[in-house]
């Protein structure tokens, strides 16, 4: 098996997801240890980041090759498939989900180094930030969803209030 780079656990509780350096995405049964089947295809390679939606239904995926960045419908069962490739996107790093599930966030290099907001139903950009002189590696929500943060290779961090301003 390739070299592990991210976990991620369900909100359920009840599945396991690691995504791999070779771009693909393992699932397991969290309390067994059953795989429950993994999700790859040819143009993939490291992924990044992972992260479930509040419901569980889907899994957000940030990684190098195409689609950089994309989503996961898992309630379909085996085999997972995008339900989401969002166009255009370059190196993708990060990526966490509103609060609601409504939208998610993504932190890259795309040759500025951005954080965007999508539209999770359309895959539509909603908004770009930028306030980072390096790779965005990392962002999470407040519970509430009042807060943003990011992280970058920079060695700085940026907090955004609802509405995503600084």
């Amino acid at each position: 098996m390739s070299e592990v780079g991210q976990l991620a656990i369900c909100p359920s509780g009840k599945l396991l997801a690691a995504g791999r350096r070779d771009g693909a995405i393992a699932f397991w049964d969290a309390a067994t240890g059953t795989s429950k089947g993994v999700f790859k295809d040819k143009s993939g390679t490291y992924v990044y980041s992972i992260a479930f939606s509040p419901c569980g239904g889907f899994l957000a995926f940030a990684r190098i090759g195409y689609p950089n960045l994309g989503i996961l419908d898992l309630a379909g069962g085996e085999p997972f498939r995008i339900v989401k490739k969002v166009e255009g996107y370059q190196a993708g790093m990060a990526v966490a989900f509103t609060p609601d599930g409504e939208n998610l966030a993504s932190g890259g290099d795309n040759g500025n180094p951005t954080i965007k907001l999508w539209d999770v139903r359309t895959a539509r950009e909603i908004q770009t930030l930028v306030s980072h002189r390096d790779n965005v590696y990392c962002i999470a929500f407040s519970s509430d969803g009042r807060y943003m943060a990011s992280a970058s290779a920079d060695g700085t961090i940026g907090v955004w209030r609802r509405g995503l301003t600084k």
